[in-house]
């Protein structure tokens, strides 16, 4: 069930034949190719490569984990019956490859093709990369306690910044992964899941109508006709009035 369910995700992702996948690889290597042959070359410690790496990958699990359409399909496998463990497990997985493959992998090329590396920073790279999907899926199931994925995640970055340089800050965030691993263990699909009562929750709560909040929603969702008012209102304020001046025959 945990392999139909991962390859069902997969193929969304990726595409029905993985096509994605390839082009996108095969473009990382000829940036990587073409930015190691123009020989440019930039001091960046292993700290910043981490923290880079890190911050770009959560971000875009997180955005992968809030996606619309990724929402749609979650709500019809939640239809089927399913193991919630396994299913959980599968849908991080299937995310977590899909913003290491195609997204963090175009930085990585970058970051590898313009600074010197050694092999055991590749393998911290690499950790990193795989704990920021477990982190952010984690802080994604606990979002109505934000305050506590706020406080996680700043001391995550406060250690990256001090000690992400050192040989050891691997098992940190080993251990790290391994806390966001129970906590996604004991999670279940719904815990992803944001349907559209939680969406405009507050919305529904206002039962009075107001014309100046339909006004201002009107605004923000038209922002063209936001820009000609603003433009039209400072033209109003600053219109120089002019006197006929009278003309001799």
């Amino acid at each position: 069930m945990m392999k139909m369910t991962g390859k069902a995700f997969a193929k969304k992702l990726f595409g029905a034949k993985y096509e994605r996948l390839s082009r996108t690889l095969l473009i990382d290597v000829i940036i990587f190719w073409g930015l190691y042959i123009a020989g440019f070359q930039v001091q960046i410690a292993a700290s910043v490569r981490i923290l880079m790496i890190s911050a770009f990958t959560a971000g875009v699990m997180w955005q992968a984990l809030s996606s619309k359409d990724n929402a749609v399909e979650l709500k019809h496998m939640l239809m089927l019956p399913q193991q919630p463990r396994e299913f959980v497990l599968s849908y991080v997985a299937a995310l977590g490859a899909y913003t290491v493959l195609t997204k963090t992998g175009l930085l990585l090329a970058v970051l590898l093709a313009v600074s010197a590396w050694k092999p055991i920073e590749l393998a911290g790279m690499a950790i990193s990369m795989l704990h920021a999907v477990f982190m952010a899926a984690a802080a994604y199931c606990l979002r109505k306690y934000w305050y506590v994925g706020g406080l996680w995640a700043a001391a995550i970055v406060s250690a990256i910044i001090f000690c992400g340089g050192r040989t050891w800050f691997g098992l940190l965030l080993l251990a790290n992964s391994f806390i966001a691993i129970l906590i996604l263990w004991k999670a279940d699909g719904y815990a992803f899941y944001q349907g559209e009562s939680e969406k405009h929750h507050a919305l529904r709560q206002r039962k009075k109508a107001s014309l100046w909040r339909y006004f201002f929603r009107y605004l923000s969702c038209h922002r063209n006709y936001l820009v000609n008012t603003a433009v039209m209102c400072v033209a109003q304020q600053t219109k120089v009035p002019f006197s006929r001046t009278k003309t001799s025959n």
